[in-house]
């Protein structure tokens, strides 16, 4: 074990005693709610692939890192660090054709086609594709030449969508910063507990050992209903992410009851703000889950920034309506 890992443990163990009286013996997981002898690793709160975004780690279960790395954060690293790659960047490397598999569309049917590496199928065609360096790749398309020359139909087409690979990295980033600023106070609170535990701890349990195959399809039924937690920011917002500024956004009632508290997660040059709910106060959680059900354009929102010496959020006086875009 890291003396990293070691000085943390030691910080969220104490954390854990201060909140419910007891130490825990090896970690106790905020997403399972189970302290268990499982191996650890130093997780990256936001992926590390995004090269320009903050490189702060927390202590988190290997196997939960893990899962959530390989199913949903490469595709999204893939698609934010691969923004604007040309068809012949998408068709000659090979990590970024299997991950988007172009479709080549002839009159509007696919056509299969694969890299020649030597010999083709009876009926397959050779194709010569010339990179902008000069060199040529070759593929192999299954059909007869004669049917793709003369047609004047045909296009390569990406269809796969990385919205909910987007969507559960941005969710499981905004609850590990929140775990990093206040502890298990947060996490095993009844806001921390829906997030962390029933959402994405939730995910993990059902669905560790399903094959790759049925897993998209899965997560699609599983994390659409919260697609309304979270949007974009754009223009030139005053933030740099909320693992780094310690900056939140606050929305509330015409009432002044908080429901949200808004994550900010920075990919590279994209800010992203993430919707965590805030369950204080009773009356917040039909406002919620109203909230993310279908959102107003418009909702009462301020600023507050983290103070960690004190322990406390330094709060803007004045609230400012924030429009939030419908899906």
């Amino acid at each position: 074990m890291s003396p990293e890992i070691q000085s943390q443990l030691v910080r969220l163990c104490s954390d854990y005693e201060l909140e419910y009286g007891e130490r825990f013996d090896h970690f106790y997981c905020p997403f399972l709610c189970v302290d268990e002898d499982v191996e650890l690793c130093l997780g990256h709160i936001v992926p590390d692939a995004f090269s320009a975004s903050n490189k702060k780690t927390i202590v988190q279960r290997a196997d939960i890192d893990n899962f959530y790395g390989s199913v949903f954060e490469a595709d999204f690293e893939l698609v934010v660090n691969n923004r604007g790659a040309s068809l012949e960047q998408i068709l000659t490397d090979p990590k970024l054709e299997q991950a988007l598999r172009p479709k080549l569309m002839v009159n509007g049917t696919p056509v299969r086609y694969y890299p020649f590496r030597g010999k083709k199928a009876s009926g397959h065609s050779r194709l010569q594709f010339e990179k902008s360096n000069g060199e040529v790749a070759e593929f192999v398309i299954a059909a007869p030449a004669d049917n793709i020359v003369e047609s004047e139909n045909w296009s390569f087409v990406v269809e796969k969508s990385f919205e909910i690979s987007a969507m559960a990295s941005l969710l499981k980033a905004a609850f590990l910063t929140m775990f990093d600023l206040l502890g298990y106070s947060y996490a095993l609170s009844a806001a921390g507990l829906f997030l962390g535990h029933d959402l994405l701890g939730k995910f993990f349990r059902e669905h560790r050992h399903i094959r790759r195959a049925t897993l998209y399809s899965a997560s699609e039924q599983f994390f659409r209903p919260f697609q309304n937690l979270v949007r974009p920011v754009l223009g030139n917002a005053p933030f740099l992410g909320t693992t780094e500024d310690k900056t939140v956004t606050i929305f509330h009632t015409t009432f002044g009851n908080n429901f949200a508290i808004g994550v900010y997660v920075r990919t590279n040059s994209d800010l992203h703000i993430v919707l965590t709910p805030a369950f204080d106060n009773p009356d917040a959680i039909p406002v919620f889950l109203k909230f993310l059900e279908s959102p107003p354009n418009e909702v009462l929102a301020k600023t507050a920034r983290y103070v960690e010496s004190s322990g406390h959020w330094d709060v803007a006086p004045t609230s400012l309506p924030m429009h939030w875009p419908r899906v």
